[in-house]
């Protein structure tokens, strides 16, 4: 089996580039990759001229629990990434594609 060397392993240089292509892994909610994210998400929900309401509705939760996920407060997992994208009827493969694309231009 081939060995993998993450990132607290690498040297500096190949640190500087996972960074680079935003493949480190952050802690802070406040990362620029993070606020892309989150852009992107406020970007598709406005796009389709929902509330924050309209998507707590369709989520079966509330409005302020919309409005914390947009505004970094709380994460969400991939799973529930999946059913918020549903919910406003955005395709998961193209928003990461879309996600990809712009976490590029970083």
């Amino acid at each position: 089996l081939p060995i993998v060397i993450g990132p607290a392993h690498a040297d500096s240089a190949c640190r500087r580039e996972l960074a680079r292509l935003g493949a480190v892994m952050y802690k802070s909610i406040h990362s620029p990759q993070n606020q892309v994210f989150l852009a992107l998400l406020r970007d598709y929900r406005r796009l389709r001229r929902l509330r924050q309401a309209d998507v707590g509705d369709r989520l079966g939760k509330d409005q302020g629990m919309v409005s914390k996920v947009e505004s970094g407060e709380r994460r969400l997992d991939v799973i529930e990434l999946r059913a918020w994208l549903y919910a406003i009827d955005v395709d998961f493969v193209a928003f990461m594609k879309e996600l990809d694309a712009r976490l590029s231009r970083l």
